[in-house]
């Protein structure tokens, strides 16, 4: 099972998978979901890339799903053998807190719009609208020398000077491949400021 949904663009997102809904196995940046249905049991399947494990994702994937269980078995829990209109409104209160919390949980996953359109430049690049920071270092090291044939076939250098340079009058094509290459290479200061430099020359990104 996958839960914990955070850093959604445009139905691409980040989730962990979960043993029994309670031990975090594994993340996966999921570009694909679906279901099937056999008699009374319905599958469903993710497809993916896993990435490294998230544990904003792992972390919100509690309150997401336990405490609208806990809230409705709150009542029974407590005053359990009672009638439910001597429940005090305290329970109700309690339960009503829980399921308000459940809510919000989902608050914290999601992305500001200015960050969906700086990852979706970078999906325009390398399929996957995802910062590299959160992917297996193979996963990142093969989309990095994707990109960097891709400049070499343009003639452009691919130094942190060189790709700063190229960015000055490129097209904003030129500029996504830039960017994605720009983060994919490093997450040092000098790829972070060559990176920042050529997102800020894009018109897509603001």
């Amino acid at each position: 099972m996958m839960l914990g949904e955070v850093d959604n663009v445009d139905g691409h997102f980040i989730a962990t998978k979960f043993h029994a809904l309670l031990v975090p196995t594994g993340s996966m940046y999921v570009v694909d979901q679906a279901s099937s249905r056999s008699g009374n049991v319905t599958t469903m399947t993710w497809s993916g890339v896993p990435v490294k494990f998230n544990v904003k994702s792992a972390l919100l994937a509690y309150p997401r799903v336990w405490l609208w269980m806990l809230a409705f078995a709150w009542p029974f829990l407590t005053h359990y053998g009672e009638s439910l209109s001597s429940t005090p409104m305290s329970c109700w209160y309690t339960m009503g807190g829980m399921v308000a919390v459940a809510v919000l949980a989902h608050v914290p996953g999601r992305l500001s719009e200015r960050e969906k359109k700086r990852l979706r430049i970078l999906g325009e690049v390398t399929g996957m609208r995802l910062d590299p920071s959160k992917l297996m270092p193979w996963t990142r090291e093969s989309k990095r020398d994707v990109l960097e044939h891709q400049l070499r076939e343009m003639g452009i250098d691919t130094t942190p000077d060189g790709v700063s340079r190229a960015g000055v009058d490129a097209s904003p094509e030129v500029l996504s491949l830039l960017y994605g290459y720009a983060r994919y290479a490093g997450d040092d200061a000098d790829w972070r400021r060559v990176a920042d430099s050529v997102l800020a020359r894009h018109p897509r990104a603001t």
